[in-house]
């Protein structure tokens, strides 16, 4: 019974919204072009809509020119 007492306390505190995908995604997009000043396009990888990784091996003379 304190279980079922647990969840109708949380659902009172719950607020579901409709997703809104169309500004997931322009940010997402935002997101990648600021990405592009580190690497290239082709460099960034999206795992989904909101992770990404870089692979920056190729720019990391740019960023650090006197490593070798």
């Amino acid at each position: 019974m304190q279980y079922v007492a647990f969840i109708e306390s949380w659902a009172k505190r719950t607020w579901i919204v409709p997703p809104q995908m169309q500004l997931y995604v322009d940010y997402k997009i935002e997101v990648t072009d600021i990405l592009t000043n580190y690497t290239s396009i082709d460099e960034i990888h999206s795992y989904s809509i909101d992770e990404s990784f870089l692979d920056i091996t190729e720019s990391l003379n740019f960023f650090y020119p006197e490593i070798k």
